[in-house]
């Protein structure tokens, strides 16, 4: 199991052993379905990376004309071009100018104007040009964190989501995903109260790093359903206009809030042959036991990628049940036109005219890594 995983659980149960904008806590979501099946299938095309040293320990990216990987264990960037041919190795540990002064990687993003940002393992974040020249380096800034009595519009009682970390930009903020373990305020012991209170995103600046907005709640499917609290993480994007996108791992719908997160519309169908019998967990051993053994034998909604050159937003899912595929589907603005079986853990990662690149598992055992590619009706016919 992954390592933020085991973070993830470790923190709840250590923990369980021993100034926010005013949002309405109801929302009524206007339910905008549509479908117009254009693809039945889609045709992947297999791009093999070429070999290199490193630690196969990261993620794979792409922006500009590129393929990137992330090293996260040994904080490299390596560059392919678009048919995988490595082109160059950047950053490494160190204190230099092209270096990076950190253990581990824990999230990278690539800002709008270029510059990348890189979260380390202490919430250390390190600011790089488009060449890799670092501009700064600071700490995430939550405030106060030892005040008593915190409840759940305090920044302090949250904390990175590292399970499925995402920070995204949009203009001169950062906007990253979190939970809490803060005593009754996890999922655990108090999920109705979790999932009811408790804000998804944090807004952060980037000139200091302080934490200064949180937005969002959990979708009310959380709070009707007592056995989906073991899939409760979250993905979201950010299109080209500051809208926010949200796809919850439980919810077959998609949330869209305009860039001041005032709610705009829901939309999404449930996906294919998904594996969604969850067991109710009522103890914290079997809390343990469900993320340790079983998570990854259920369906869920895993991932959402919205590409602006398509209009279109990519959401990948687990079937669960030890399927041989999984799903993807495919809205041009709320409308499904897509519903295709994929690979194993395929997540969209972006677009190269005329190409939708998808990542995969990366085989650290063989030291392998690829890369899908295909295309898609760019207008509704």
């Amino acid at each position: 199991m992954h390592i933020k995983y085991r973070c993830f659980i470790f923190i709840i149960v250590v923990f369980l052993a021993i100034g926010c904008k005013k949002e309405k806590l109801n929302i009524v979501w206007e339910i905008n379905n549509n479908k117009t099946v254009v693809l039945n299938e889609i045709n992947l095309d297999t791009i093999k990376l070429d070999k290199i040293e490193a630690s196969y320990v990261g993620d794979i990216k792409l922006w500009t004309d590129s393929i990137y990987f992330i090293d996260k264990r040994f904080c490299w960037v390596f560059s392919f071009d678009k048919d995988g041919h490595f082109i160059k190795r950047m950053l490494g540990q160190g204190r230099g100018p092209s270096e990076l002064n950190t253990g581990l990687i824990d999230c990278h993003t690539r800002l709008s104007n270029g510059d990348h940002l890189i979260v380390g393992s202490g919430n250390d974040c390190h600011l790089f040009d488009k060449n890799f020249i670092r501009k700064k380096t600071f700490l995430i800034d939550k405030g106060d964190m030892r005040k008593k009595g915190m409840d759940a519009s305090d920044f302090g009682i949250y904390t990175l989501m590292y399970p499925k970390l995402i920070f995204k930009n949009n203009g001169d903020k950062i906007y990253f995903n979190q939970f809490s373990e803060y005593e009754g305020y996890n999922v655990v012991n108090n999920p109705s109260k979790y999932f009811r209170e408790c804000r998804l995103l944090s807004e952060m600046k980037l000139d200091d790093g302080k934490v200064c907005e949180m937005y969002g709640r959990y979708s009310t499917y959380y709070a009707d359903n007592d056995n989906v609290k073991q899939v409760a993480l979250f993905s979201f994007d950010i299109k080209e206009n500051g809208n926010f996108l949200i796809s919850f791992e439980a919810d077959s719908l998609i949330y869209e809030y305009d860039n001041e997160f005032n709610p705009i519309e829901a939309f999404g169908y449930s996906g294919e042959n998904m594996n969604i019998k969850y067991k109710e967990l009522n103890s914290l051993k079997e809390f343990q036991k469900y993320y340790l053994v079983e998570r990854e034998t259920k369906g869920y909604y895993d991932w959402i990628e919205y590409i602006d050159e398509l209009d279109m937003l990519f959401r990948s899912y687990k079937k669960g049940d030890n399927s041989s595929t999984d799903g993807l589907q495919i809205y041009k603005s709320n409308t499904m036109i897509a519903d295709v079986e994929v690979p194993r853990n395929l997540k969209v990662i972006g677009f190269i005219d005329p190409y939708v690149y998808a990542s995969s598992t990366i085989d650290e055992e063989n030291e392998e890594m690829k890369v899908y590619r295909f295309t898609v009706p760019k207008k509704n016919n």
